[in-house]
């Protein structure tokens, strides 16, 4: 019986040290990555056209979340988030009615840690990869802190994994920290991570428990005719059209690889 007893605390000594070293990780994980993932503020003109008529255009801001990938301000964020009109006017797929939403991006302002704003561009789109690149344009020259996708590893099914999102201004911009499981890999046409948990918005990086950076959250998306069906969300997303997914860091690489051939060629 005493040896049951041994055994059984030091089975608790053990599971409770290693949730104290997690949070150990995660708390040098804030500290390294939290200035890499910043907010971006969009501003653009939207306006809808019924059978071809265009009706009053409106100006918009819609705030997102962007994750820095080089010291130059070369940030990563969701084309869907972006430019939500585009994409929805995509997943309605054909319709006998003629309707659709417009809009014109007119400026983008990237919020740093300490508050100050700054402007940015737009470098390059990869809309089936709902990856879109933004440049930060800042008045003098200076370093940015960034996540190095380099630095990438794989997940496997029911690996835990840790992303960091940005709280819209009514939480400070503070830096938001959840943790969820992979509830999924799809492998064709290309890798996906799905997770069990989806707390972080488009745009923000997800790490394993190692610290090491897997993909970024994004959308995948395409035109969809079914209707809705089943009581889980995962499901329903689906089924509109569209699902809450991690794009591998190293795929990213590859699309960002374009800017640099781009630049090169000119």
């Amino acid at each position: 019986m005493k040896k049951v007893i041994l055994f059984l605390t030091s089975m608790f000594l053990a599971v409770n040290l290693s949730g104290e070293v997690e949070k150990g990780i995660i708390k040098n994980m804030i500290k390294k990555y939290k200035d890499a993932v910043l907010t971006v503020r969009i501003l653009q003109k939207q306006w809808t056209v019924m059978e071809g008529k265009e009706f009053t255009k409106r100006e918009t801001k819609n705030e997102i979340t962007g994750t820095v990938i080089n010291e130059n301000g070369i940030i990563v964020v969701s084309g869907f988030a972006t430019e939500p009109s585009k994409f929805f006017n995509k997943l309605r797929g054909d319709s006998s009615f003629k309707f659709e939403v417009k809009n014109q991006i007119s400026g983008i302002k990237i919020i740093l840690p300490d508050r100050k704003e700054i402007d940015g561009k737009i470098l390059l789109k990869d809309e089936k990869l709902d990856i879109y690149f933004i440049k930060a344009l800042p008045e003098k020259e200076m370093k940015f802190k960034y996540i190095n996708l380099g630095n990438y590893t794989d997940a496997g099914i029911m690996d835990e994994v840790i992303s960091f999102d940005r709280l819209g201004e009514i939480g400070k911009r503070e830096v938001f920290v959840s943790t969820a499981r992979v509830g999924a890999i799809m492998e064709k046409p290309r890798k996906y991570y799905i997770l069990t948990e989806q707390m972080v918005s488009p745009g923000s990086p997800v790490f394993s428990i190692s610290g090491k950076i897997i993909g970024i959250n994004l959308i995948k998306s395409r035109k969809t005719s079914s209707s809705i069906s089943g009581f889980s969300i995962l499901p329903t997303f689906s089924s509109l059209g569209f699902l809450p997914v991690v794009v591998p860091a190293k795929d990213i690489l590859k699309v960002y690889g374009q800017i640099k051939i781009e630049k090169s060629a000119k």
